[in-house]
């Protein structure tokens, strides 16, 4: 484990976006505060190996980014998103909110997938296939004043490490399948920023 430095994770964070030296967001980090001060350590070498992806796209994918119109797309990342990028809210039902990290791809599959933190995506109890909300359920009850429905699912909960609540976890990582277009190099804020491996 290293210290993170400050453009790596938000310290105190249990599951934390990865930022690039540009200030965008382009990851996933576990960000843990160790019990004798506020220093922030990182463990995130390990999480293509531990979940069986690859931030880098198999030689097969490709998708046309001229279908996509970041004119159109909010500037909330509360509000709903016909294409799914980084930076936005998403959450499993059983949990409030949280943000769609970034995405990867399977390492047998090669099929793209949503990365996002298992406390977010997977709460004790989730089982694979339950659906992931865009926008997270309490940013629908709250912005929209309504409860999540089907129209509501980004894409449904593949596969995770569980987590601990009592003691750090190695990884806090959760897999989505996304069921809505995806923009998986494009970051709320930030427009295209190459995906990068989280590094510890």
């Amino acid at each position: 484990m290293a210290n993170c430095p400050s453009q790596f994770a938000l310290p105190g964070d249990s599951g934390s976006l990865v930022f690039a030296e540009d200030g965008s967001p382009v990851g996933l980090v576990v960000a843990v505060k160790q019990a004798t001060g506020e220093t922030s350590v990182c463990k995130a070498s390990n999480i293509e190996r531990l979940l069986g992806i690859s931030f880098k796209p198999p030689v097969s994918a490709s998708y046309d980014a001229r279908l996509f119109n970041p004119a159109t797309f909010p500037t909330d990342p509360k509000e709903r998103f016909d294409i799914l990028i980084s930076g936005i809210s998403i959450g499993h039902r059983n949990v409030s909110v949280g943000t769609l990290g970034t995405f990867v791809w399977d390492n047998e599959t090669g099929e793209l997938l949503g990365l996002t933190c298992a406390h977010i995506a997977a709460p004790p109890g989730a089982i694979a296939g339950d659906p992931i909300y865009q926008p997270g359920p309490l940013d629908i009850r709250t912005k929209f004043r309504r409860e999540p429905t089907d129209k509501d699912i980004a894409g449904y909960l593949v596969r995770w490490k569980e987590i601990s609540f009592t003691k750090p976890n190695l990884i806090d990582a959760a897999l989505f399948r996304p069921v809505r277009p995806v923009w998986p190099d494009y970051v709320l804020g930030y427009g295209v920023r190459p995906l990068r491996k989280p590094v510890a």
